[in-house]
C-alpha cells in the first residue's frame, strides 16, 4: 500500500499497478514545491530517485499514518481486474512463471490464490487493501486525469517505455473469466463502490 499527499486536500491511496508512477512524481513536486512539467521527459527507469522522502510511504493496511492529515480527503485509485492483470503480464518489472505462455501463467496465479501460496504483490487484489470506510472518493485509474483537471492538481503522463510483445496480447474469453475467478472480490468491491456516493464522475 501507498499513502501520497499530492495537494493540499488529498492524500492518494493505492497498490502496485494503479498509477503509482504519476502520483509519485505528482507527490514529490508537491512536496517540493517543484515544477511537474520538468519531469515529464523522464522515463519510468529514472523516477526511482525522486521518490525516497517525497512522500507517506506505509505498506499497513490500517491508515494510521493517514490519521496525521485529518485536512486531507483521502482518495484510493482503483482499476478494473482485466485491464490491470494484463498490465503487470505487459511490464518489465514482473518476473513471470513463463513469460512465454500467458495462460500457464494464469493457471499457476489462480493455483497460488487457490492455495492460499504467497504471489508477488503486484498480484495482490484491491479489496485487501482499500477500507471502504475509511476511503472518502474512489477514482477508477481511466479517469485520474480528469480528477486531477478538476482539482488544479497537477498530472503528467509517465513515458513507461516498455512497450514489450507482451501489453499486445488480448486475453481470450475463457482467460478473461479466470481472471474474474481470481479476482471475484475484486468485483465485489467494484460493484459497491460504484453503487456509492463515493465514486469519483467526472464532469461532462
Amino acid at each position: 500500500m501507498f499513502f501520497f499527499k499530492v495537494s493540499d486536500k488529498y492524500i492518494v491511496s493505492l497498490i502496485s499497478k494503479n498509477g503509482c508512477s504519476t502520483v509519485a512524481i505528482q507527490s514529490h513536486c508537491y512536496n517540493c514545491n517543484e515544477d511537474i512539467n520538468k519531469y515529464k521527459h523522464l522515463e519510468y527507469d529514472h523516477l526511482y530517485g525522486h521518490w525516497s522522502g517525497n512522500f507517506i510511504y506505509d505498506f499497513s493496511i490500517d491508515y494510521t499514518k493517514v490519521h496525521n492529515y485529518p485536512n486531507q480527503k483521502v482518495v484510493a485509485i482503483f482499476r478494473d481486474p482485466i485491464e490491470r492483470y494484463m498490465s503487470i503480464w505487459g511490464t518489465s518489472i514482473v518476473k513471470h512463471p513463463n513469460k512465454n505462455d500467458f495462460h500457464d501463467n494464469l493457471l499457476q496465479v489462480k493455483n497460488h490464490f487457490d492455495n492460499n501460496i504467497g504471489l508477488n504483490h503486484h498480484y495482490c487484489p484491491q479489496y485487501m487493501f482499500y477500507d471502504f470506510d475509511k476511503i472518502d472518493i474512489f477514482v477508477e485509474l481511466k479517469d485520474y486525469p480528469k480528477f486531477c483537471e478538476e482539482n488544479n492538481i497537477p498530472w503528467i503522463m509517465i513515458n513507461k517505455n516498455n512497450n514489450s510483445e507482451y501489453k499486445k496480447l488480448v486475453p481470450t474469453e475463457e482467460q478473461k473469466q479466470i481472471i474474474k475467478e481470481i479476482y471475484n472480490k475484486d468485483y465485489i468491491l467494484l460493484n459497491k463502490i460504484r453503487n456509492s456516493n463515493k465514486l469519483y464522475i467526472p464532469k461532462q
